[in-house]
C-alpha cells in the first residue's frame, strides 16, 4: 500500500520525450502521479519549458477540486523542474521539492514505472487497430484514462479513482481505441439529402464534456459527441498505416480540442474532472 496517508501528500513527476511523430505539434508529456491513491494526470506539451505552466494548472485543480494542496513534489533534477519560476512557485506556496541524484533514475522510480507502463498501453491500444503512430498523444491520453480505472493489485485490487473518490468508477462507456465509428449530424448542419451521420476514428474520451473524441480524417474535424455508434470489431485504418506517418497525414490540426487549452501558452493539458 502507499506510504502516505492522505491525497496530494506527495506528487511523482517526469517528463517523456520528444517524439518527432504528431498531428497537433505536442512532442513531450508531463505526468503528476498522486502517491496516495496512484491517480496519474497527463499534460501534452510542445516544449519542455511548459511543464512550469502544467504544473501550476495541477496544483491549483488539487487546490479547487480535491482540497488538498500538494505538500511534496518528487522529481529529477532536469532543468525544467530547476528553472527560477518553478523554485519561486514550490517556496511561495511551501511545497517540498525533493529531487533525484544525477545518474540514479532509480531514486525517481514510481515515475519512470508509470512512464513505462503508459507507454506500454499506449503501444497496445494503438497496435491493435493498427492506429498511426502521428496520434500518439491521442493514445497516451486514453491509456491514462483506463490505468485510472483499472483494479491495481497495489491498492488491494481497487482503481486508483476509486481510491482517491471513494466509490467505483464506471466503466460501461469504455470502447475500443481506434475502431470504426459513426456520429450523428445534427438537422442543423445537413440538408435533407446529406448522410446522417459520418464515418470517424474513436480517439478517446472528453475530460470537459460527456461524450467521445471521434475524428473525421477526411474533412479533417475532430467531434466531441455522445450520439455515436461505434463498430469496435472494425478496424478504420488499414494495416499498412501503421506506420511513422500516416497516408492521411495532416499538418497541425485546427480542432477543437475538449480539453483545457491554457491561454497565454497554448499548452495542450488533459485533466480529470470528477464529478
Amino acid at each position: 500500500m502507499s506510504k502516505s496517508t492522505h491525497a496530494f501528500e506527495l506528487v511523482h513527476s517526469d517528463v517523456w520525450g520528444p517524439f518527432h511523430t504528431f498531428i497537433d505539434g505536442f512532442k513531450y508529456f508531463v505526468i503528476f502521479i498522486d502517491d496516495f491513491s496512484k491517480v496519474t494526470w497527463v499534460y501534452l506539451l510542445k516544449t519542455k519549458h511548459d511543464v512550469f505552466v502544467c504544473f501550476n494548472d495541477f496544483h491549483l485543480l488539487a487546490i479547487n477540486q480535491f482540497s488538498a494542496p500538494i505538500e511534496i513534489l518528487r522529481s529529477d533534477n532536469d532543468t525544467e523542474y530547476m528553472s527560477k519560476d518553478m523554485s519561486k512557485y514550490l517556496h511561495f506556496n511551501e511545497i517540498l521539492h525533493q529531487t533525484s541524484c544525477v545518474g540514479t533514475p532509480q531514486q525517481n522510480r514510481i515515475s519512470e514505472r508509470k512512464n513505462h507502463d503508459l507507454l506500454e498501453k499506449t503501444r497496445a491500444i494503438m497496435l491493435q487497430m493498427n492506429v498511426p503512430k502521428a496520434f500518439w498523444s491521442y493514445g497516451a491520453l486514453t491509456a491514462a484514462y483506463l490505468i485510472n480505472r483499472l483494479p491495481s493489485r497495489v491498492l488491494d485490487f481497487k482503481s486508483p479513482l476509486e481510491v482517491l473518490q471513494d466509490k467505483v468508477s464506471d466503466i460501461s462507456h469504455l470502447k475500443v481505441f481506434g475502431c470504426t465509428c459513426f456520429v450523428h449530424l445534427l438537422a442543423t448542419h445537413r440538408d435533407k439529402l446529406d448522410a446522417r451521420a459520418i464515418k470517424c476514428v474513436f480517439l478517446g474520451y472528453s475530460t470537459t464534456q460527456k461524450g467521445y473524441k471521434c475524428c473525421d480524417t477526411v474533412l479533417q474535424k475532430l467531434y466531441v459527441s455522445m450520439n455515436v455508434r461505434f463498430l469496435e470489431d472494425t478496424e478504420y485504418f488499414s494495416a499498412g498505416n501503421q506506420g511513422g506517418c500516416c497516408q492521411i497525414f495532416f499538418p497541425y490540426l485546427a480542432l477543437r480540442m475538449s480539453v483545457c487549452l491554457h491561454p497565454s501558452f497554448q499548452v495542450l493539458t488533459d485533466r480529470f474532472r470528477f464529478k
